[in-house]
């Protein structure tokens, strides 16, 4: 699940920085230790991390493994090809046809998050016109579907 955390206002920011100042406050207390865990008193966090720590403890609470990162993050063809889950093949002929940005960087080809997101998005829309596009003819041709 991709969580977007867009257009944060000075008061947000603000909040964030706070509980970021109150998290630390009790970081001190784990030593190092992952396997333990703190309490950390009542704090205000902004309405739009919600969903992002819901959708970490949820992640965390299935063993699944999580990653944030910003929007202007770089990655390269390995990464991109794991977050879309193509093959890397696949996403390098993305990139040959020029349907992501992409720089290189050390002979390594090197694209914003930001973009990536924007093909997955474009991506999906596509595949989703495509369904109810057969959708349609299937009911027009009676299919049973």
């Amino acid at each position: 699940m991709v969580e977007y955390i867009e257009n944060v206002t000075d008061a947000e920011r603000k909040m964030a920085q706070s509980a970021i100042e109150s998290l630390a406050e009790h970081a001190g207390r784990l030593n190092g230790h992952d396997d333990e865990s703190i309490e950390i008193p009542m704090m205000h966090i902004p309405a739009k991390v919600y969903a992002s720590l819901q959708s970490l403890l949820g992640n965390m609470a299935e063993g699944k493994a999580t990653i944030f990162l910003p929007f202007d993050a770089e990655m390269n063809v390995k990464q991109v090809a794991n977050l879309l889950r193509f093959p890397i093949a696949d996403v390098n002929s993305i990139l040959d046809k020029g349907q992501i940005p992409f720089r290189v960087i050390n002979s390594e080809r090197k694209m914003l998050l930001s973009d990536v997101l924007v093909y997955d998005k474009e991506l999906r829309e596509r595949q989703d016109r495509g369904l109810e596009i057969l959708a349609e003819e299937a009911q027009k041709l009676n299919l049973g579907y």
